[in-house]
């Protein structure tokens, strides 16, 4: 590894972060390519973030893994353009850091723009088209970001308020592979936890062209939070025994009531999917994380049994909580027919 002042190339950059092995005194001059997540998901700039090395799969999720997700402070605040983007700074390990973060980016600037060879060949990458329309994401049944966006058109530029709605090919099933809609998660405020309202479901899917959702739970909110100075992610404290099961179990079972009040049905296998009538809006219950295992494998069995969990994301654990093993969740994986 090279020492104070020492160019890494951008393709070991990450390769140097997974493993740990920045020295703790030196601060790395370096390139690196990936993705900005503001604390604000409708911020347009900023001059505190996060960049994680995989596209995330929204805006408003954060990487749980400290060693696939850096803090960035750069010098200028940046544009955030839905793309991938390369940065120049130097890295810095963190020692002991409050927030549980292991590495920060510092005077940070934008470079150039990396290869996009993982976005599609039109050139939209896959948080934009999680983001665009209501192709994959039931927040497009509002207007967004992406509202007033129209084609260019070769006899006249029609007027904002005239765009067409988005609609799906004939025949296409549409999926929204990651939704926290009607707020099926437990509000962060503690004074309304369990008790927070649920907002419709169903009128928004029809009204979008949303034949199914991925309905997300999230068992890490208690434990981790923006800072008191806005300004950085951290996970505040470590979680009591059996605490995100309990939270989990409390998701779960908000899940399975605003499937009755809306009433959806639940996917619960391929051919369900394959044969879901475009008529009736569906939903695949799924986990943003899996924090509520508590490291127990046991718990995947329990859920898909008795909650029709058929969606595991296990991408990483929370920065101070040593809730999951991601490699050995997977290996039981096979035992259960996930969608």
């Amino acid at each position: 590894m090279p020492s104070d002042d020492a160019s890494i190339a951008t393709q070991s950059v990450w390769n140097t972060i997974r493993d740990d092995s920045v020295p703790e005194p030196h601060a790395l001059t370096v390139e690196i390519a990936g993705w900005l997540i503001p604390l604000d998901p409708t911020a347009r700039t900023a001059d505190y973030f996060l960049l994680t090395e995989d596209e995330p799969c929204c805006g408003g999720c954060v990487p749980r893994d400290p060693l696939r997700c850096i803090e960035v402070t750069s010098r200028d605040a940046l544009e955030f353009d839905g793309g991938a983007v390369r940065l120049r700074g130097r890295l810095t390990r963190l020692i002991d850091d409050p927030a549980g973060w292991r590495y920060r980016l510092e005077a940070a600037q934008r470079v150039s723009e990396p290869d996009r060879a993982s976005s599609s060949a039109t050139g939209m990458s896959r948080r934009a088209f999680l983001a665009t329309g209501a192709a994959l994401s039931l927040a497009a049944c509002a207007p967004g970001r992406f509202a007033g966006y129209t084609d260019a058109h070769e006899q006249a530029e029609p007027r904002e308020t005239e765009a067409a709605p988005w609609q799906a090919s004939a025949g296409a099933l549409t999926i929204d592979m990651h939704s926290h809609a009607g707020h099926v998660i437990v509000s962060r405020n503690l004074k309304v936890g369990t008790h927070r309202p649920f907002t419709p479901v169903s009128a928004p899917m029809r009204a979008g062209g949303m034949n199914v959702i991925c309905f997300a739970i999230v068992t890490d909110t208690v434990v981790t939070r923006v800072s008191d100075d806005r300004k950085r992610f951290e996970a505040w404290r470590t979680p009591q025994p059996g605490e995100l099961y309990e939270l989990g179990q409390a998701e779960f079972a908000r899940a399975k009531a605003l499937i009755e009040r809306e009433q959806l049905v639940v996917v619960t296998d391929a051919a369900m999917l394959a044969s879901a009538d475009p008529q009736k809006p569906h939903v695949i219950i799924a986990s943003e994380g899996g924090d509520f295992l508590e490291g127990q494998l046991e718990r995947v069995d329990e859920a898909y049994s008795q909650h029709q969990l058929r969606h595991l994301q296990v991408g990483g654990a929370s920065n101070r909580c040593a809730l999951t093993k991601p490699d050995k969740a997977l290996r039981v994986w096979p035992r259960r027919p996930f969608v």
